[in-house]
C-alpha cells in the first residue's frame, strides 16, 4: 500500500494571538504621530529631507548641489546619496502641503511600513502560499519589531524604505526562475525596476541582496536554466541603466569628497560593543532575530531525524537558503575570523557591517511562515510569530508614549561629512591625526564648526575692495548666480561657497579659472572693469552619459512593451477573424 502523506496541523493562531498581532500594528501605525525623536542617523536624515524637498520645490528636479549645506557653503551631498527615499518625502510635501522635515520623515517611514506589506504580499502569493500565511507572513515582515530599530533606533529611512523593494527583487528572480513560456519582457523588466529602485534607495541593501542572491543561485543551481541566467542578467543591465544618471556622477566626482570615509572602520568587531548600556536596545532587537533563526533550526534539525512529517521541497529550499545567509552573517560578525573579508574583499567595504543582512533575516522568517507546510515548520513559524510579536509590544507601547528606548540624539541636523569637498577643512591631516578610528566624527565637527563659523554670515563674495569697487548678486538660484562687478584694478575674490569642479565661473561668456584657497572656498582673481559674471553648476561628461543612457534604457523599457502590446494585438485579431470564419 501507498502510504498516505501526513496531515499537516492546521496553520491557526487562537483570538488571543490575533487581538497581540492587532495591537502590535495599530501601536507602530500609531508611532509616527505620537514620537517626535530620532536615534542617531535621524540629524542628518532629516536634514537631508529638508534640503533635497525645498531644491524640487525650487524647480530642480534631480538635485545634486546643496547651497544651504555647511553653513552656507554647499554640499555635496545629492551626487552621492540615493534619491528615492528623498522623493518619497517630496511626494509628502506635495501631497499634503507640509514642509515640516521631521513630519515629512515620518509620514515616509508610516508609507514605507505599509507598502513593505504588499510587497512581501505579492512575493508570498507568488509561492502558493494560502491566504492566512501569505497575510501572517506580510505582517511579520511590515512590523517585525527589528524594523523599529531601523527606523527609530538608528533612524536610518532609506533602510527601512529599501524594504519595500526586498521582496519585488526575490519575486522577480522566482518568477524568471520558474517560468519558461513567452511572457519574457513581463518579467524581466520589473525585475529590473525593482533592483534599480533598490539601488537608488540603499546601496549597502543592494549589494547585501546581490550577495544573498549568489548565495540562493549557488543553493538551487540544479534548477538553474541558461535562459533563466540569461533573463537575470538582462534585467541587471536594465537595472544598471536606470540608476545610470545617479551613480555615474558619483563614479565621477567621487575623487573630490571624502567617500573613503564610509568604509566604517573596523565592522567585524561591533559585537564586542553591544553590551555597554547605549546598545542594550540594538542588542534586544538582535537577540529577537537569533531567537527566531534558532526556533526554526531545532526544528529543521528534527525534521531530519524523523521519518514522518518532512518537508516539501519549498520548505526545504527556503530553510537552506535562509540558513546560509545567516551562516555567511554569523561569519561576518565574528571578531578577528571575519578580518580578512572585511579588509580584502570590496563588496563587504561597501556594505559596511554584518547587520546590513538582517533584513533577510526578517524576510527569511516572514516567507517561511508563507511557505510553512509540514508540522515541524509550522510549529516553528508560529513560534517565531509569538516571539517577534510579543518582542514588538514593550518597545511600541513604549514609543507610542514618546518614552526614549533607543539612542538618541540632541545634535542638531547636519550634512552628512562624507560628502564635504575634499579641499575643505578640517584637512586629511587633521581627520587622520584623530585618534582611534579613521574619522572620528565629533572631533571633524567641532573642528569644521569652529573653521567656518566665523565665515557663515560673509557676503557672497569677498575682497579687499576700494572705495567705489563692489562685487553684487543680482540673481541666486540653486544652481546659478549673477554679480554686476566694478572694480578698479585686478582682485582676489573669495567667494561664500565650497570649490567644487562642476561650478564654472564664466565673464562676458568666458571661462576664468577658479580655485581651492586655504579653507577650501572657491577663489578667483578678477580683472579691472565694470561687467557681468555668472556662476553655473554644470554636468560632467560622465553625468550626461549618465542621464543619455538612463533616458535610453526607459525609451527601450516602453518600446518593449509596445511590441509585446502589439504582437498580442495582432494574435487576437488573428484568433478573432479565424473564429469569424469558422
Amino acid at each position: 500500500m501507498t502510504k498516505k502523506p501526513f496531515a499537516a496541523l492546521p496553520f491557526r493562531f487562537p483570538r488571543i494571538f490575533h487581538l497581540l498581532l492587532a495591537l502590535a500594528v495599530l501601536l507602530e501605525l500609531i508611532i509616527p504621530f505620537t514620537t517626535k525623536t530620532y536615534g542617531v542617523d535621524g540629524h542628518l536624515q532629516v536634514n537631508m529631507i529638508d534640503q533635497f524637498t525645498h531644491l524640487v520645490s525650487e524647480g530642480v528636479l534631480i538635485p545634486c548641489w546643496v547651497p544651504d549645506g555647511f553653513h552656507g557653503f554647499g554640499a555635496t551631498t545629492f551626487y552621492f546619496y540615493p534619491p528615492v527615499m528623498l522623493y518619497l518625502a517630496t511626494f509628502f510635501k506635495i501631497l499634503i502641503g507640509q514642509a515640516d522635515p521631521f513630519t515629512l520623515y515620518q509620514m515616509s517611514g508610516l508609507a514605507a511600513t505599509i507598502g513593505s506589506f504588499f510587497s512581501a504580499r505579492i512575493l508570498l502569493k507568488s509561492i502558493g502560499s494560502e491566504k492566512y500565511q501569505i497575510n501572517m507572513g506580510a505582517l511579520l515582515y511590515a512590523f517585525a519589531p527589528f524594523r523599529l530599530a531601523d527606523l527609530y533606533g538608528r533612524s536610518n529611512l532609506a533602510t527601512h524604505v529599501a524594504y519595500v523593494f526586498i521582496p519585488l527583487v526575490w519575486y522577480g528572480l522566482i518568477e524568471i526562475v520558474r517560468k519558461n513560456d513567452s511572457r519574457r519582457v513581463e518579467r524581466i523588466v520589473p525585475l529590473g525596476i525593482s533592483c534599480a529602485l533598490l539601488a537608488l534607495t540603499n546601496i549597502p541593501a543592494v549589494l547585501a541582496t546581490a550577495v544573498c542572491i549568489a548565495i540562493a543561485a549557488l543553493v538551487v543551481r540544479k534548477y538553474l536554466t541558461m535562459q533563466a541566467t540569461i533573463d537575470a542578467s538582462i534585467a541587471a543591465l536594465i537595472g544598471v541603466g536606470l540608476c545610470a544618471y545617479h551613480f555615474f556622477s558619483a563614479i565621477s566626482l567621487g575623487p573630490y569628497s571624502h567617500l573613503s570615509d564610509l568604509d566604517g572602520g573596523d565592522p567585524q568587531f561591533i559585537l564586542l560593543h553591544l553590551f555597554i548600556q547605549t546598545s542594550i536596545p540594538a542588542l534586544y532587537y538582535i537577540i529577537l532575530l537569533y531567537a527566531a533563526i534558532a526556533i526554526i533550526a531545532f526544528a529543521y534539525w528534527r525534521s531530519r531525524k524523523s521519518r514522518d512529517n518532512k518537508m516539501n521541497n519549498t520548505e526545504r529550499i527556503v530553510v537552506q537558503v535562509g540558513f546560509a545567509i545567516v551562516a555567511l552573517t554569523i561569519y561576518l560578525e565574528t571578531p578577528y575570523v571575519s578580518l580578512p573579508a572585511w579588509r580584502y574583499l570590496p563588496i563587504f567595504k561597501l556594505i559596511q557591517f554584518g547587520w546590513r543582512f538582517y533584513s533577510h533575516f526578517v524576510l527569511f522568517v516572514a516567507v517561511l511562515v508563507g511557505v510553512a507546510y509540514s508540522n515541524p515548520m509550522r510549529r516553528a513559524a508560529k513560534s517565531a510569530l509569538w516571539v517577534w510579536i510579543l518582542g514588538a509590544l514593550c518597545p511600541a507601547t513604549l514609543l507610542v508614549l514618546s518614552l526614549h528606548i533607543f539612542p538618541h540624539t540632541s545634535r542638531p541636523l547636519e550634512d552628512p561629512l562624507e560628502y564635504r569637498p575634499v579641499y575643505s577643512a578640517p584637512s586629511d591631516d587633521f581627520v587622520n591625526q584623530l585618534p582611534g578610528k579613521k574619522v572620528n566624527f565629533i572631533p571633524v565637527i567641532e573642528e569644521m564648526t569652529r573653521v567656518y563659523q566665523p565665515h557663515r554670515m560673509d557676503p557672497p563674495a569677498v575682497a579687499e575692495f576700494e572705495d567705489g569697487e563692489k562685487i553684487a548678486r543680482v540673481i541666486a538660484k540653486p544652481y546659478f548666480e549673477e554679480y554686476d562687478v566694478n572694480l578698479h584694478g585686478r582682485r582676489k575674490v573669495t567667494f561664500h561657497r565650497f570649490w567644487w569642479p562642476t561650478w564654472h565661473l564664466y565673464i562676458n561668456n568666458h571661462e576664468i579659472i577658479s580655485q581651492p584657497d586655504s579653507i577650501g572656498r572657491a577663489a578667483t582673481m578678477l580683472p579691472e572693469g565694470d561687467y557681468t559674471i555668472k556662476w553655473q553648476l554644470e554636468k560632467t561628461p560622465l553625468e550626461l552619459a549618465g542621464l543619455w543612457i538612463s533616458e535610453m534604457t526607459l525609451c527601450g523599457i516602453a518600446l518593449a512593451y509596445m511590441v509585446v502590446f502589439f504582437q498580442r494585438y495582432r494574435r487576437g485579431r488573428i484568433r478573432k477573424d479565424i473564429s469569424t470564419n469558422i
